[in-house]
C-alpha cells in the first residue's frame, strides 16, 4: 500500500510535471491510500487549475463527484472512517 498525498492524487489527473512518474507508481501499487483531509486539498488544487484556466469547470465538477463516488463505495465496502484505499 502506498501513501498519496493531495500533490500526488492530483498528478493523477492533471498533466503537472512528475505526472507519469506518479501514475507509473499508482499504476503499480497494490493499493493506494490517503487521508480525509486531501480530499479537501485535491477539491482546492482543481479550484486553482480553473482559476488558472488549465481545466473547464466541468472537468474540475466531474472529479469531484468521482472522488465522492469512490469514497462512498470504498467507506461501504470496507466500513472505515476516511476514505483510504481508494
Amino acid at each position: 500500500m502506498i501513501y498519496f498525498d493531495a500533490a500526488y492524487v492530483a498528478k493523477c489527473y492533471l498533466n503537472e510535471p512528475g505526472a507519469d512518474r506518479v501514475r507509473e507508481v499508482a499504476y503499480g501499487a497494490d493499493g493506494l491510500a490517503s487521508c480525509e483531509l486531501a480530499r479537501l486539498e485535491f477539491a482546492s488544487i482543481l479550484k486553482r487549475h480553473v482559476r488558472e484556466r488549465h481545466v473547464t469547470r466541468r472537468f474540475r465538477r466531474k472529479q469531484l463527484q468521482r472522488d465522492a463516488t469512490v469514497c462512498r463505495l470504498v467507506n461501504r465496502d470496507r466500513r472505515s472512517g476516511p476514505c483510504q484505499g481508494a
